[in-house]
């Protein structure tokens, strides 16, 4: 008999945790697992990538109440809806416990229960997206499932988190995997309870089907003496294209002759997109949008940029070694692991305008090299391991 296995995420937007998500249950074999994705939103262009022998729900409850997680203002105006009026005095209410007690927990626990939420019970459950408060406390407490796991796929150091509030919703993960061993070394800081059942699990990436879909098409016009600079990642202040631009402007300014690419969409695009106006690389900074194949342009890129403030895993810089070209990386969390043996890539000291302007004049004459073969992933023989144990 097959096991069934649910695995949630807030939705299925184009994203590197989303597309980790894709390309696991694409390598889990469909006559073994029964597989089912729970989303807060069922939305996003990775929506229509899914297998499908995959069944994807929204969870009602979590859709219905998240705008009760709300921190700004948008809240007051949601309680102030004649429909919603009860939750004027409800909402600060369980806030004021959440401060007092020190964790959301009374605030989830009100409005997210087994009693609101009409899921089946499953073999095992992995809360996907972590750290993710409200989704590990979803898989935790409200889930019934034989076993249940997490996810964890940033720094918590940088992604905020309460640590007693992880510590009591994820209290019964027989595992929580953490995508780089520098990020599972901040977790095991930030929620030492929670050590012994953490470890390092890497991210899948589909070699094969990437260096496929970077065949398609070639996005650039090539011209002698201009390189092509990519980058690609949500855009918002964690991903740090505002420094990005800042490092062209300074680039410009002694002469480098570049296009720069910015592959992605995300809340702060108009700022940024402004930002490289008035500082007067808008003709050779170009934002592309969100893109659901975006290793085209890794692959004809003359330089790939990674100028993120954090990260836990960055996938995108794994994805950028497929092509061998050079890669310039900023020293977030699990740089070193991914690129300390890679030889035409350059890790910057500093997370500022200036060190990335000075990598990518490192990286300038750096050639392509062809990119050792990954290997064989292991990371779905240990998922295995554990959905079957």
């Amino acid at each position: 008999m097959k096991k069934s296995v649910l695995f949630v995420v807030d939705s299925l937007n184009v994203g590197g945790v989303e597309k980790c998500l894709l390309t696991t249950l694409n390598h889990l074999p469909e006559d073994k697992y029964d597989l089912t994705v729970g989303v807060v939103n069922r939305t996003g262009d990775f929506l229509q990538f899914i297998p499908p022998h995959v069944r994807v729900v929204e969870i009602n409850s979590l859709h219905r109440n998240q705008w009760r997680w709300r921190i700004d203002t948008g809240i007051v105006r949601e309680m102030l809806k004649p429909s919603r009026l009860g939750s004027l005095f409800m909402i600060p209410w369980l806030r004021l416990v959440s401060k007092v007690r020190g964790t959301l927990i009374p605030l989830y626990s009100h409005y997210v229960n087994a009693h609101t939420d009409d899921m089946p019970e499953f073999d095992v459950a992995i809360a996907f997206q972590g750290p993710s408060q409200l989704l590990d406390y979803y898989v935790g407490r409200v889930v019934k499932a034989r076993k249940k796991l997490g996810w964890i796929h940033f720094d918590v150091d940088r992604f905020f988190i309460n640590p007693k509030t992880s510590a009591e919703a994820c209290k019964d993960f027989a595992r929580i995997f953490v995508v780089s061993d520098s990020a599972l070394e901040s977790f095991r800081r930030k929620v030492p309870s929670l050590s012994d059942r953490s470890e390092t699990m890497v991210n899948l990436i589909d070699a094969d089907e990437i260096r496929k879909s970077a065949s398609e098409f070639d996005p650039f016009i090539h011209k002698d003496g201009v390189r092509q600079i990519v980058t690609v990642g949500r855009i918002r202040h964690q991903k740090a294209q505002d420094l990005a631009i800042k490092a062209a402007a300074i680039l410009r300014a002694k002469g480098y002759d570049f296009h720069w690419t910015m592959v992605g969409d995300g809340c702060e695009l108009e700022n940024w997109r402004a930002m490289a106006a008035t500082t007067g690389v808008a003709d050779v900074v170009t934002f592309a949008g969100s893109k659901i194949n975006p290793y085209p342009y890794m692959k004809h890129a003359d330089i790939y940029v990674q100028p993120s403030r954090f990260e836990g895993f960055c996938l995108t810089v794994g994805e950028a070694k497929l092509f061998g070209v050079p890669i310039v990386a900023t020293d977030f969390m699990g740089a070193r692991e991914q690129l300390s043996t890679v030889e035409n890539a350059v890790i910057v000291p500093e997370i500022t305008p200036e060190s990335i302007a000075e990598g990518i004049e490192r990286a300038w004459n750096m050639p392509k090299i062809t990119p050792a073969e990954p290997p064989v992933p292991d990371q779905i023989i240990r998922l295995m391991e554990e959905l079957d144990s």
